[in-house]
């Protein structure tokens, strides 16, 4: 029997990536809405929260 250690993932690596591709679907659909309401968003300030927010969990998990 194979026990994982403290603090690992129980996620099964194919239902983590559907999350991955859904968190960077909803990054990309909220910057088309920002820039279709004409809600002015710097694009340095989207571009760090997408790093901060999906890109680097992903690449801990």
């Amino acid at each position: 029997m194979r026990v994982k250690p403290p603090g690992a993932s129980r996620t099964p690596s194919c239902r983590r990536s559907l999350n991955d591709t859904i968190m960077i679907a909803v990054a990309a659909t909220v910057g088309l809405i920002l820039g279709l309401s004409a809600i002015t968003v710097p694009g340095d300030k989207l571009t760090i929260s997408v790093v901060l927010y999906i890109l680097i969990p992903i690449a801990i998990s």
